[in-house]
């Protein structure tokens, strides 16, 4: 299986059957969400480095680096309004649905149309005063998934984790669930919610499911019981904020039953695992588009990038 992996600094292709790790691209500040359709694949990148406050991500303005399936970049989708705080980015009934934490929104892409529109699951946010300064993100909406008829936005703010249900056609609200601590990632199996509750390093589900895993937990890919395909989970140090971005981290791997492998990938240096995912694989955590496998033989390390400033915006490259 070959993972697609972001870090805080870089786009990676993990092989896990050859235990490689590629390096695909590198110097568009931090790398986030990841999603797929049978053709392409979308990448998140902030365009900022890592360790931003409000008055600094009220700055960014992030694109979506969007590959064709062997992972060559095709062109960058910046839509006409700013995407802030890029987190989890999500491909579900024929739309691409874009967490921008800082604007508590939802972008909604149409690859069919070239469209962007704005959702706000809880409304449009009022700025709340924060001792960094001024801030619209006051639910942190940074995950998403959807099922034949919802879709589902969590939201961890103050440490929680708040599954937001909504009809996927409306998207009248349905519901919320409590699951977690800091949580990230959602996702559905057998009926039960599950989530990675951040905050305390483990996996949850509304089941009753309740692994300890350690570390920072986020980033899934989680194949269907009958594939009998391992899981994956990324596993990020417990660092200062000043020294997450330097940070090791890991992916541990999971039989179909959730019992560790005992085969961990190391990915020291790079930062913190932001997500996980694996085109031509069947995925829990991504529904309804498998895509197409990647040859992880034939990928080319991405071309050198200056590096993000510390502070600011990158150039346009």
């Amino acid at each position: 299986m070959v993972l697609l992996v972001t870090t805080t600094q870089a786009l990676f292709a993990l092989d896990t059957d050859r235990r490689e790790l590629t390096e695909l691209d590198r110097g568009r500040g931090v790398y986030y969400g990841l999603a797929h359709a049978d053709d392409r694949v979308w990448v998140a990148g902030r365009r900022w480095a890592y360790g931003a406050y409000p008055p600094e991500r009220a700055q960014q303005r992030g694109v979506i680096i969007e590959y064709d399936g062997a992972m060559n970049e095709r062109r960058e989708l910046e839509p006409p309004f700013p995407l802030r705080d890029l987190h989890q980015i999500h491909h579900g009934h024929g739309k691409l649905w874009v967490c921008s934490t800082f604007d508590d929104m939802i972008a909604v892409y149409d690859p069919e149309t070239d469209a962007w529109d704005r959702w706000h699951p809880a409304g449009v946010p009022e700025p709340m005063e924060t001792p960094h300064g001024p801030s619209t993100d006051l639910h942190h909406f940074n995950s998403f998934w959807h099922d034949d008829a919802s879709v589902y936005a969590l939201a961890n703010k103050k440490g929680s984790g708040t599954i937001h249900r909504f009809d996927a056609s409306t998207l009248a609200p349905i519901g919320t669930t409590e699951l977690g601590a800091g949580a990230h990632n959602v996702w559905g199996e057998s009926g039960d919610l599950f989530t990675l509750s951040s905050k305390d390093g483990r996996l949850l589900s509304t089941g009753g499911t309740d692994i300890a895993i350690g570390g920072f937990v986020r980033g899934v890919v989680c194949p269907p019981r009958a594939t009998a395909l391992n899981r994956y989970v990324g596993v990020s140090s417990r660092a200062p904020r000043a020294e997450r971005a330097t940070s090791d981290a890991a992916i541990l791997e999971f039989d179909a039953d959730w019992r560790p492998t005992g085969v961990t990938f190391p990915i020291p240096g790079e930062g913190m695992v932001h997500d996980l995912r694996a085109p031509g694989t069947p995925d829990l955590a991504h529904p309804g588009v498998v895509g197409s496998s990647i040859n992880a033989a034939a990928l080319r390390p991405g071309e050198p990038r200056q590096p993000v400033p510390e502070t600011g915006p990158e150039a346009r490259v």
